[in-house]
């Protein structure tokens, strides 16, 4: 499955980056999100385009992007759909819109296809509320039920203040199980990276315990990991990192980057 995400940087009329400038990605931000945000964020936001997410679907590619008001749940994950993975892109429509009165945050999306049945899933949220899990209409790449924002997937125990976001999913063909990787923490400071693992696309996702993600009362980062302090680099600087237990091989996660430990 070619999936293909870039979240360090907001997108607006530059396009998508890979070693220099590329042609238009949009030649400018879809109307229906902008109106959408700025109208539930008193005229906030929508001011350019986040993480990115292609898949492709028979002969097309379908692009998945966000719109938001930084600092809010007013968001909006569109589609777009191309020939090619260059584009041009043809705007499909709105897969999920959020504002300050939903529990969830559209932005962050992630898709996978169940090979069992080819069923479609996008996972997606950011900060507020957890993260969520939607069925999607193979056929559209829109949501199976209009206007369904899915349910809840994964959630921190204080869930208004501890940053939980960007979930990817990907599917271990040998295992047979589907591993969601989340983000914890400020962006700037102790970002890290931790995973459940689900033999269902759709979740439960379970950690290393056998607790489940959205359970609030078994705090996720108290029961799956284990914290060190180690030094990394040519400066000897300070990181933070994490050891993780998938399958039956101990990995130590550390930014971008995956190390195995055995």
């Amino acid at each position: 499955m070619l999936n293909l995400r870039k979240r360090a940087s907001p997108l607006s009329q530059i396009g998508l980056i890979a070693g220099g400038r590329h042609p238009v990605f949009l030649p400018e931000i879809p109307q229906e999100a902008v109106e959408w945000v700025r109208a539930h964020a008193d005229g906030h936001g929508a001011t350019n385009i986040w993480a990115p997410y292609i898949i492709p679907y028979n002969n097309k590619y379908r692009l998945y992007y966000c719109v938001s008001a930084f600092g809010r749940k007013t968001s909006y994950i569109g589609l777009a759909e191309s020939d090619s993975p260059e584009g041009p892109w043809t705007l499909v429509g709105c897969v999920v819109k959020t504002d300050d009165m939903t529990a969830m945050n559209a932005i962050d999306p992630s898709i996978t296809v169940d090979p069992s049945n080819g069923k479609w899933w996008m996972h997606y949220g950011s900060f507020f509320g957890g993260l969520y899990c939607v069925e999607l209409n193979p056929e559209t790449g829109l949501p199976l039920v209009e206007g369904d924002r899915g349910h809840l997937v994964a959630r921190r125990a204080n869930y208004k203040k501890d940053n939980l976001e960007a979930p990817e999913i990907i599917y271990n063909p040998e295992l047979k199980e589907y591993f969601l990787f989340v983000s914890y923490d400020p962006l700037m400071t102790t970002y890290n990276v931790r995973v459940g693992r689900s033999d269902k696309a759709e979740g439960p996702f379970m950690d290393y315990f056998g607790k489940e993600l959205k359970d609030t009362t078994k705090c996720f980062e108290e029961s799956i990991t284990v914290s060190k302090i180690i030094r990394v680099g040519p400066e000897q600087r300070i990181a933070r990192c994490l050891l993780q237990m998938t399958a039956s091989t101990l990995w130590l996660i550390r930014g971008v980057c995956l190390h195995r430990i055995r």
